[in-house]
């Protein structure tokens, strides 16, 4: 890209070789996996109970809520290319 002077400009919102994310990750997603993983098996048996005991909460929320509880406690699954 070029201004109307032929300068060239960056897109860059960081200086190069300057972070945008100096700390890392956050910790706190981590201890958030660390606790799920911790209780998968309580909070598997608490969403299948839901899911067969609740009949007022939609199949969609159910999935959703589970499919979040695993991606966060296990990681999403990688994608086969």
């Amino acid at each position: 890209m070029t201004t109307e002077n032929n300068e060239k400009t960056t897109l860059r919102p960081f200086p190069k070789g300057t972070s945008g994310n100096p700390g890392g990750r956050p910790k706190r997603i981590a201890e958030l996996a660390e606790s799920i993983q911790g209780r998968g098996a309580e909070l598997v048996d608490a969403l299948l109970s839901l899911a067969l005991k609740a009949p007022r909460i939609r199949a969609a929320d159910r999935i959703r809520a589970i499919e979040m509880l695993l991606s966060y406690g296990y990681g999403k699954p990688v994608a086969a290319v």
